[in-house]
């Protein structure tokens, strides 16, 4: 039976399944719904007892987080009995063979969702919490065929705001808007999912302050402009290079060179859809040719093509294993986005992984996807009210610093 689950497990982790269909359902996460993580052969290669690579360290400390190695041990870069003992625990624990040996599939595993602490396996009964996620009863309008506001009985718009639950909504004939909170308490993960519909001609739009060099509070700039939705972009007033495209207009193409924010882009389409690309990748005239209406320049790069990017496992880079909060949007399918903010530097949580990010939009469809600047910056306003937090004044209103632009989508009277 245990080999049966382990079989399952690899399985879940190695299949990707890419959904297309424009306007399809969103998958609830879950506690058990293991992430799809992709085997990186540069990264992981079979290492034993007298071994000593890169990787060994980041295994160790990784074990170490998990319980499988006790915390008062101190780790070094070598593979010793000690950690194949670690590593007969891990396999001994999910049903794997217990040889001792961190293969790819094994070392897969263990930088997993899927591989749960020790102890969080030894009491999974009375442990293991579900995520919490909106569970309220809504009394949803009619809708259109494509999921849109009936209007045929004079009602032009539809909203709903539950703070205690976590669950908004904002519906009219060519926008429907779902944000839903969710708090996972077994990794200390709270985060906000926003699933955007357009048609017609409602789409993203950029706003500004008045003066480019005077900041304001995200909250304010929403405000000032009736904005349904708004969100904190790439902030590219604070950097010199990139591609930065605002309805239509080019603020800046130059050549991008710092280590972070890498610069990676994305370019939202007249179309409504939506593309990734690497820094320097492409210009901005190019991006116009093709009807590019906005570009942001920020990254890394989540998403491209269906597919994870692959230096988003890269475990050489530090900005790749700190928690923070997170701000990203992606493309489902043309004119359907997702947005994941994630909630940070509070008492309950430090923030989310960039890997974590990329797997669940993975998870949900995302053909295209970029994060977005982060940590203080972050900010998700909704009918002029902040829904997410970046610090530990959790009961203000206004918790995230101040900028001089957003994207917003629809407007409120």
């Amino acid at each position: 039976m245990k080999k049966y689950l382990a079989k399952l497990i690899i399985l879940a982790i190695t299949i990707s399944i890419v959904t297309n269909t424009a306007y399809a359902e969103i998958p609830e996460p879950s506690i058990d719904a293991i992430l799809e993580i992709p085997v990186i052969s540069d990264n992981f290669k079979t290492i034993e007892i007298g071994d000593k690579t890169n990787i060994v360290l980041k295994l160790k400390r990784r074990l170490k987080a998990l319980g499988y190695i006790e915390k008062n041990v101190s780790l070094s870069g070598s593979f010793t009995e000690s950690t194949a003992d670690a590593i007969k625990k891990v396999q001994e624990t999910f049903g794997f063979e217990v040889d001792g040996i961190a293969s790819p599939e094994i070392q897969t595993f263990i930088f997993s969702k899927a591989c749960l602490p020790l102890e969080v396996m030894k009491n999974r009964a009375d442990t293991v919490k579900p995520i919490v996620k909106p569970d309220a009863q809504v009394n949803m309008p009619n809708l259109t065929e494509d999921g849109f506001l009936d209007t045929s009985e004079g009602k032009r718009t539809y909203k709903y705001e539950n703070l205690d639950d976590g669950h908004w909504l904002f519906i009219n004939d060519s926008l429907f808007i779902e944000i839903k909170r969710y708090a996972d308490y077994q990794m200390n993960n709270y985060w906000m999912e926003t699933e955007i519909k357009t048609k017609g001609d409602t789409g993203f739009k950029a706003l500004f302050t008045a003066n480019p060099k005077k900041y304001a509070h995200p909250i304010d700039i929403a405000e000032e402009n009736n904005a349904v939705l708004a969100f904190t972009d790439d902030f590219f007033y604070r950097r010199s290079g990139g591609v930065v495209i605002r309805d239509g207009e080019v603020y800046r193409d130059k050549k991008y060179g710092k280590y972070w924010p890498p610069g990676d882009i994305l370019a939202i389409f007249n179309d409504g859809s939506m593309k990734a690309y690497e820094a320097n990748e492409v210009k901005a005239d190019e991006l116009l040719s093709l009807g590019a209406v906005h570009s942001f320049s920020f990254g890394p790069m989540l998403v491209s093509n269906g597919e994870i990017n692959p230096k988003i496992i890269d475990l050489d880079s530090r900005y790749n294993n700190l928690r923070e909060p997170r701000n990203a949007i992606g493309m489902i399918s043309p004119n359907h986005y997702f947005l994941i903010t994630a909630d940070g530097r509070t008492n309950e949580t430090k923030g989310s992984h960039l890997n974590w990010m990329a797997y669940r939009m993975h998870q949900v469809g995302v053909t295209e996807a970029l994060n977005l600047d982060g940590g203080g910056t972050t900010a998700l306003i909704f009918l002029g009210k902040q829904l997410n937090h970046v610090n530990k004044n959790m009961n203000k209103d206004k918790n995230s610093r101040h900028v001089n632009s957003l994207m917003a989508i629809g407007e409120y009277n």
